[in-house]
């Protein structure tokens, strides 16, 4: 490789591993996503000049990313034959950047693969069939279901029953989740016995709100955006013990990121107890009195949980948030929606390069 596209491909994974760190902050200003995304199509390009070598699985996510993308748009064919035999050691944080790679890429050719989980990869929701399914269940392939169900999660029309099969199938982890998750989304009432398959986090949280599980957890009661949640916060935020999961809830719920002050001294407690600060309750409660009677509005990050608040949401933010508004127009409809923060970058292939 010449060193002019040796530059590109370096310049390419950096860019390629500071918006992944994008993607996994809370919430990211679109616009910043949207120009390093010009800056990385304007890089790929040039490391696609320099033949770069085949992606392998002693690459680090981010130059596997660039080798796997400019391998599909130059050589498709090789590239996923050589992808087909290093699939089965690649990480997680590999086989994430081979399937945005992989999204990014169009007209791919149909190659005999060996590996069924990346052969699934490439197929259309569509394409996704119950025997598939019921075929990796038997043979209890945890990687090719989960990548199935994933992709079966898009289509408004796929199987409830199919789905239960999944939810106590403990040996398959990544399929159990994705299937719960898929159940969760379409208000399944058996999903929600199996929440335990999911990761906690926000997007967990956020499917207990909607399916009714919010109980004790305030982050799960910041999703369901009602007045009442907002007051069970503010009382939290006043409690030692709650106040920093009060304010990661709050977060959630009106976008605001406290303030800290310094935690005073209890009667009682010893000396050292009142060292460091706690979240800001008195601003929090500022801005609460100013925001408007909600009535049967609910807020979500700082907005109206109706379909304009989310629109506004997902032009503005990527992110953790958009993969949350994402998971809340997925629950109105029924089905998985892909969130608004995937690549800002066209699906492209090496002859449209030269016109991006």
């Amino acid at each position: 490789m010449s060193p002019f596209a040796e530059t590109h491909l370096r310049e390419a994974a950096a860019l390629y591993r500071r918006r992944q760190q994008l993607l996994s902050a809370a919430a990211s200003p679109r616009m910043t996503l949207q120009s390093l995304d010009l800056r990385l199509l304007a890089n790929l390009d040039g490391a696609c000049l320099g033949e770069p070598q085949q992606p392998e699985a002693t690459q680090k996510a981010p130059a596997f990313f660039v080798h796997a993308w400019c391998g599909l748009a130059c050589h498709a064919e090789d590239t996923l034959m050589a992808l087909d035999q290093c699939y089965a050691e690649l990480d997680a944080a590999q086989q994430q950047a081979l399937s945005q790679a992989v999204t990014l890429t169009s007209g791919l050719p149909a190659c005999p693969l060996q590996t069924p989980a990346l052969a699934a990869l490439l197929l259309p929701a569509d394409a996704i069939s119950v025997a598939s399914l019921e075929a990796a269940l038997g043979a209890a392939d945890d990687g090719l279901a989960a990548v199935l169900l994933r992709q079966l999660d898009g289509r408004a029309d796929a199987d409830r029953s199919l789905l239960r099969r999944f939810y106590g199938r403990r040996d398959l982890p990544a399929a159990r989740g994705a299937a719960v998750q898929a159940g969760l989304i379409r208000h399944d009432q058996d999903a929600r016995d199996h929440v335990d398959a999911l990761p906690p986090g926000p997007k967990t949280a956020l499917l207990c709100a909607d399916n009714g599980l919010a109980a004790d957890s305030l982050l799960a009661r910041a999703f369901t955006g009602t007045g009442e949640a907002a007051r069970i916060i503010l009382e939290a935020l006043h409690d030692i013990a709650r106040c920093e999961e009060a304010a990661r809830a709050w977060f959630w719920l009106t976008g605001q990121s406290l303030p800290r002050r310094a935690r005073l001294q209890a009667v009682g407690e010893p000396a050292d107890s009142a060292a460091g600060s706690i979240p800001d309750a008195g601003v929090a409660a500022g801005w609460w009195q100013q925001q408007p009677a909600s009535g049967d509005q609910r807020y979500f990050f700082g907005e109206w949980r109706d379909d304009a608040g989310l629109d506004r949401l997902a032009a503005n933010w990527a992110g953790q948030l958009a993969e949350l508004v994402a998971l809340q127009k997925s629950l109105h409809r029924g089905y998985r929606v892909e969130p608004a923060s995937g690549f800002c970058l066209p699906a492209l292939n090496h002859e449209t390069l030269a016109h991006a």
